[in-house]
Parts: structure tokens; C-alpha cells; sequence
């Protein structure tokens, strides 16, 4: 008479079975972790389109009150790459620069570009 179960072949299809189920909750939650953000980027200039390094740039979500911040490069670039969707408040300070303010709604997978164009000022 033939044996309807086999254990060995069961065990190996339920080890399988469990290890796609797995990998399948891991990437969806590593796919909702990618999509559930934005990302903030862009330059600071003066009025002349000179490009001013070292400035600081704060964005806060003005839900929640958290705090990013980023500073300008030497080519005047800053990028903040993971933001919760929101509301925002970015704000730029430079010395000898007048400091500027915006606010901007930041959707799911969104690039919002901010570039700054400061004024002489305190």
C-alpha cells in the first residue's frame, strides 16, 4: 500500500511556504517605508545667483513640530532625502544674509524643490 503523507515532503513544502510568506511581509513593509516619504532638495543663492555654502536650512513639520535640518554644500545644494508626508515650514540662514521662510505640503514619493534666492540683510 502507498503512503498518501510523506513528512519529509510536507515539512520542506511548509519550510517554503513559510519563508515566501515571510519575504513577502518584508518587502511590503520595506515598500510602505519608501512610499510613505518625500524627499526635500534644492539651492542656496544670493540675489546674483551666487551660490552661498554653508547655509542652514531647518524645515519643520508643523503637524507633529519635528525638526529637520541641512546645510548647504560648497556649491550651495542641500537635501533633506527622508520627510514624513505633511505640512512643512522651511526656513534659511545664512551670515550677512537676510533669513527666508515657506511653507509646502509634502506628498507620498514628492520631490519638493525649494531654492532660495537671499537678500543682503542681518
Amino acid at each position: 500500500m502507498q503512503r498518501i503523507f510523506n513528512s519529509k515532503s510536507m515539512a520542506g513544502k511548509l519550510t517554503r511556504t513559510l519563508l515566501a510568506v515571510g519575504l513577502i511581509f518584508g518587502m511590503a513593509s520595506v515598500m510602505k517605508a519608501q512610499t510613505d516619504t518625500g524627499r526635500v532638495e534644492g539651492t542656496v543663492s544670493d540675489q546674483e545667483n551666487a551660490v552661498i555654502p554653508a547655509a542652514v536650512v531647518t524645515v519643520t513639520n508643523t503637524a507633529t513640530g519635528a525638526v529637520y535640518k541641512a546645510t548647504s554644500d560648497p556649491s550651495g545644494i542641500f537635501s533633506i532625502p527622508v520627510l514624513p508626508r505633511g505640512s512643512y515650514q522651511a526656513s534659511v540662514a545664512a551670515n550677512g544674509f537676510a533669513a527666508q521662510t515657506v511653507n509646502f505640503q509634502l506628498t507620498v514619493s514628492q520631490v519638493q524643490a525649494l531654492n532660495f534666492r537671499m537678500s543682503v540683510g542681518a
